[in-house]
C-alpha cells in the first residue's frame, strides 16, 4: 500500500513508554513550580532549575516523537534557559547537605547614644555646667 503525503504526516499513536515520558516531563515542572510558590525552594535554585530542566528536556523529546515543533521550540528553550541559568556558582543553601559549619558567636549590639544624638550630648553637657555654676553661686 502506497501512502499519500498527508498519511506520512500523520504522527503515530504515543506508546506506553512516550506517554510516561511526556507524563514525568509534566510532573517535574508542576511540581517544581508549586514547591516554588509554596516558598520552599526560590526560581534560582539549584534543585528546581534542574528540575525544570528535566521536566523541558523531557517534553521536548516528546514533542519531537509527535512532531509538534511549536511545543519542541518552547520546551527546548525552557530546557535550555535552565541548563544555562545553572552554570552559576553555586551557593551555600544550594549546596548538597553536609556536615554542618561551626557556628558563628554572637555579635553585641552597638551601643546606642544618648538621646538627640551628638547635639543631646551637647546640650546635656551644657545644662550639667549651668547647673553646676548655678550650685557654686549659692554656696
Amino acid at each position: 500500500m502506497v501512502r499519500t503525503p498527508a498519511e506520512i504526516d500523520v504522527p503515530d499513536e504515543p506508546g506506553l513508554l512516550w506517554r510516561a515520558v511526556s507524563i514525568a516531563g509534566l510532573l517535574l515542572l508542576v511540581l517544581a513550580y508549586l514547591v516554588n510558590q509554596a516558598g520552599h525552594t526560590s526560581s534560582d535554585s539549584r534543585r528546581y532549575l534542574i528540575a525544570n530542566a528535566l521536566g523541558a528536556g523531557l517534553l521536548t523529546a516528546y514533542s519531537a516523537f509527535i512532531r509538534e515543533w511549536v511545543f519542541v521550540g518552547l520546551e527546548g528553550f525552557w530546557c535550555l534557559a535552565s541548563v544555562w541559568a545553572l552554570r552559576r556558582p553555586v551557593r551555600a543553601h544550594d549546596a548538597l547537605p553536609g556536615p554542618p559549619a561551626a557556628p558563628v558567636p554572637p555579635v553585641a549590639p552597638p551601643a546606642t547614644p544618648p538621646a538627640g544624638g551628638p547635639r543631646g550630648q551637647a546640650q546635656a553637657g551644657a545644662q550639667g555646667q549651668a547647673h553646676e555654676r548655678a550650685e557654686s553661686r549659692r554656696s
